[in-house]
């Protein structure tokens, strides 16, 4: 047997190949970047709602001092002016928008906040008993449980 000649074969050298390039990325890295994102926006979530809790939990603290500097000094106007305060300053933290609001746009961003709406009585309370002179018995004695206890339930109501 005779050896083929090398020379004669049409054969060619080994090529390699070429580099691998960045793009596109391999499925691992999609489900890694989807992953990533998820995790990113549930602690977005997270931080959102811890937020709103700890805003919740210092109002009620709050009002619960109101009611009971109240339960010392017996002044019904300081006490519905203090609550009227404190729920300008939790929508305020809440909504930064409603800072501008006055009037009936309050009380809506109120009932938008606090998910129920803002009664008469407790608008008519929260307008006039905080600025009205201090001989006048405008309030009555049933006001400032009714507007402490819509309060409460309006504070329970900001967690979305």
């Amino acid at each position: 047997m005779n050896a083929p000649d090398p020379t004669a074969l049409p054969l060619r050298d080994i090529h390699l190949p070429g580099a691998i390039g960045a793009w596109p990325p391999a499925p691992g890295w999609w489900v890694l970047l989807a992953l990533a994102m998820v995790v990113l926006i549930m602690l977005a979530i997270l931080l959102v709602r811890r937020r709103r809790y700890q805003v919740q939990r210092e109002a009620a603290n709050e009002l619960a001092d109101i009611l009971k500097n109240f339960s010392q000094n017996q002044n019904e106007r300081m006490a519905i002016r203090g609550i009227s305060q404190l729920l300008r300053r939790v929508s305020i933290t809440l909504d930064p928008g409603s800072a501008a609001h006055t009037g009936d746009t309050w009380f809506d961003t109120l009932s938008a906040l606090g998910q129920e709406h803002v009664p008469d009585d407790i608008k008519q309370a929260l307008t006039t008993l905080p600025y009205s002179h201090p001989d006048d018995d405008a309030g009555g004695s049933e006001t400032l449980p009714r507007l402490s206890a819509f309060v409460s339930s309006w504070i329970e109501g900001t967690r979305k």
